[in-house]
């Protein structure tokens, strides 16, 4: 199985679409993240404990997930990566099966989430529906899904909402950032 989601990290430069794709196949067990440099030993180790302690149980497979490197520019600081945490995980448990959503291809999301299980996640940049639209055609943009918080609604994006999808994942709570 292979997926694919997008999502935005927050730079002194501005806002940058980021793509995180991922795969799962029959080999040796265990989870590799690629990209992320220092960070992704850290995410990974988060990711196996959150999902642990959740009771969580995925298919015993090799899960894979990257960044495109294509979209970064190499002077990201770690801490506009750290953003990048929720849609990883997000990814890892939609290839474990765990997701009740279709596909993520369609989908945008940003955010972090700490070992207590509360995923922070900043209100959408005004500018996002601009910058997304110069990356895909019209008819592709108004496609696009925004994993959100409820009361983070400023944009023309559809939304699903961050605890209603995770609703059946136990010990979660959920903060927007201002």
């Amino acid at each position: 199985m292979e997926a694919r989601i997008n999502s935005y990290i927050l730079t002194s430069k501005g806002i940058k679409i980021v793509s995180l794709f991922g795969y799962s196949t029959k080999g040796i067990p265990g989870i590799d993240i690629i990209g992320m440099g220092r960070l992704s030993r850290s995410l990974k180790e988060k990711i196996i404990y959150l999902t642990k302690m959740r009771e969580l149980y995925l298919k015993k497979r090799r899960y894979v997930i990257s960044i495109d490197i294509n979209d970064l520019d190499g002077d990201e600081k770690w801490e506009d990566l750290k953003g990048l945490e929720f849609p990883t995980i997000l990814l890892y448990w939609y290839l474990g099966g765990l997701l009740p959503i279709r596909k993520l291809d369609d989908c945008i999301c940003q955010g972090f989430i700490s070992t207590k299980g509360v995923i922070y996640q900043n209100h959408l940049p005004k500018k996002l529906d601009n910058l997304l639209k110069r990356y895909h055609n019209d008819s592709d943009f108004y496609n696009i899904k925004a994993i959100t918080s409820s009361s983070t609604m400023d944009s023309s994006l559809f939304k699903i909402d961050t605890s209603a999808l995770l609703s059946h994942i136990p010990k979660l709570s959920y903060r927007v950032i201002k």
